[in-house]
């Protein structure tokens, strides 16, 4: 349009005809001028009926909103169920002495086999053993999704949550020629990684306690596989054992390193890496011993709290659709109250309803007091509240159920607090606190410009 009219291309429309747009472009100018044009607001519901709408466009001046496109009532109802072809279990071992990381190792689980690549084109080949429509676990996606995220030819889309990858989908489309029907055909293949953590926030290490599993104590020197010794393949024993205590010497007592090593011995005899005669060991081949057992304690983690779940709501009378349909905890204690019945009569709500109720939460915070640094010398213990979550569904009425209504302008102090819940925006203009000395941790925020919450009095 920042062309003269004269140089545009012509527009053909339905009927054959051709302009160079000029006398549209006329008219939206013209428009434009008379101050026929508004900005976007926020949740406006045309554009919620046909796209996506951005959530930095203006703010709205009223709460009126359509119901049919903002409430969904809620079900009780099981929910769809996807069924994978394979589900694997794996994990990535890497030379962390060089940055980015680099993969030397990765071993994978399916229940029945297993495999492991070394060498050159990990993930590629990592990536091409999989079946199609397929699900894998790993038990740090984030970490170990950057090792084969970026392999050319697949299509990514990722779900992450406040910093936390909760799935990865690749798809990659390939041309095959069928000879039955002597044509090309286009061929998708699909697959899916989850973070087993956002089902199970633990370590691997504490799956044996967790699910009373037999789970292996890892003790092996991280620092020592390097690229240059990856190619020697078989070190003395004496310098594998020495890498560790130089890892652990500043977090381990005399004791521990002796037990350690001991340990580590153990270890190096089961793996099978271990030469007797010549005290040598073969370093690959402990690292796939270890990430074997990883992807093993992953499978019988995950299985075993399956299993436990399961139980769960099978003593509540409900049907679990299995841990494979959901990508975190926090999805399934949702499911679990809305097939329970906890949500009866109650709506989904998504648009200006949403938008505005979903304000009137505050996420938490961190900071000293006085927002200022501490130096303490000592030791100090913390205090942290847990299990904040189900201390406050244990004390609330109940969840609001039926649609938002909005409440009239003309309504009362008395009788805004006759309803069981509501949520209003205040203007806050003046405030006293009980205290006469200036509160340490403020009570209330206001933004800056940036967005940016800060605490005062």
């Amino acid at each position: 349009a920042d062309r003269p009219l004269n140089e545009r291309q012509l527009i053909t429309n339905n009927r054959g005809d051709t302009s160079n747009g000029a006398p549209m472009l006329s008219v939206m100018e013209t428009m434009f001028e008379c101050n026929y044009f508004r900005e976007i607001n926020q949740c406006e519901q045309d554009i919620l009926a046909t796209c996506e709408f951005d959530n930095h466009l203006n703010n709205y001046t009223e709460l009126d909103y359509n119901e049919t496109l903002c409430c969904q009532a809620e079900s009780s109802d099981a929910k769809h169920e996807q069924h994978w072809t394979k589900v694997y279990y794996a994990d990535f071992e890497t030379d962390v002495t060089v940055s980015p990381h680099r993969p030397y190792l990765c071993c994978v689980c399916d229940g029945k086999n297993i495999m492991s690549y070394y060498g050159n084109d990990i993930a590629k080949r990592f990536l091409n053993s999989l079946a199609n429509f397929s699900l894998t676990y790993f038990h740090n996606l984030k970490y170990d999704a950057c090792f084969f995220i970026n392999e050319p030819g697949w299509n990514v889309h990722v779900t992450q949550r406040t910093g936390t990858l909760l799935q990865v989908v690749m798809e990659k489309r390939d041309t095959v020629h069928n000879p039955r029907k002597g044509i090309d055909e286009e061929r998708i293949k699909r697959l899916t990684f989850r973070n087993s953590y956002s089902l199970i926030p633990a370590p691997l290490s504490q799956f044996g306690n967790m699910f009373n599993l037999k789970v292996h104590k890892e003790i092996i020197p991280y620092k020592l596989y390097t690229e240059a010794n990856l190619k020697r393949e078989l070190i003395p024993f004496n310098e594998f054992k020495d890498q560790y205590r130089d890892e652990h010497i500043d977090d381990m007592t005399s004791d521990e390193l002796e037990q350690a090593y001991a340990q580590l011995l153990v270890n190096a005899r089961s793996s099978k890496s271990y030469d007797e005669t010549t005290h040598m060991i073969d370093i690959m081949k402990y690292a796939k011993y270890y990430c074997i057992k990883d992807c093993i304690t992953l499978m019988d983690g995950v299985h075993k709290f399956d299993h436990d779940l399961n139980e769960v709501f099978n003593k509540a009378n409900n049907k679990f659709p299995g841990i494979n349909q959901y990508i975190s905890i926090s999805a399934i204690g949702y499911d679990f109250a809305r097939i329970y019945g906890c949500f009866k009569d109650c709506f989904k709500l998504s648009g200006k309803p949403q938008n505005f109720i979903q304000r009137c939460v505050s996420g938490g915070r961190t900071m000293t007091a006085n927002n200022e640094k501490q130096y303490v010398e000592g030791k100090i213990q913390d205090f942290d509240a847990v299990s904040l979550y189900p201390s406050a569904m244990s004390i609330m009425s109940g969840i609001p159920k039926g649609k938002p209504q909005v409440i009239p302008s003309n309504t009362t102090h008395e009788q805004l607090m006759c309803y069981d819940t509501f949520f209003i925006e205040i203007n806050i203009k003046r405030l006293t606190p009980k205290s006469e000395h200036p509160y340490r941790f403020g009570q209330v925020f206001k933004r800056n410009e940036a967005g940016t919450k800060l605490f005062g009095n």
